[in-house]
């Protein structure tokens, strides 16, 4: 608008729009009764879960704090078994003391994957 232009603005509606994922305990199929199916949503364990908890034949990455609500990478991510990368969280968990992300791959030569989240024995320090 130019300046001659008087506008008066008129809110009738006030939104705020958070980025971010839904995470339940791998354990728990229930979701809370406010939760939208169709949001992004993932799954968080403790460490100690892990074995347990992984899937046998599945594929892993641990993700930048970067791209925790993104699955853009900027190189192709070099996935690992579920052996080698419960190593590579061991080692870093106990180096910073606090979550990691990992990208599983949904199937072999699959473009989708899913978000989990594992929280080292502390968690949370409430």
């Amino acid at each position: 608008l130019s300046k001659k232009e008087k506008t008066d603005v008129i809110i009738n509606r006030r939104v705020a729009l958070l980025k971010g994922y839904f995470f339940s305990h791998w354990k728990v199929d229930l979701w809370p009764h406010f939760y939208n199916h169709d949001a992004e949503n993932g799954r968080w364990m403790y460490f100690s879960e892990m074995q347990e908890g992984l899937d046998e034949d599945g594929q892993y990455y641990i993700a930048a704090k970067k791209h925790w609500l993104s699955f853009y990478f900027e190189d192709e991510p070099e996935f690992e078994s579920k052996k080698e990368i419960i190593l590579k969280v061991k080692d870093q968990i106990v180096k910073i003391g606090k979550g990691i992300m990992l990208i599983q791959k949904e199937a072999k030569n699959s473009n989708t994957s899913k978000k989990i989240l594992i929280a080292p024995a502390n968690w949370p320090k409430l």
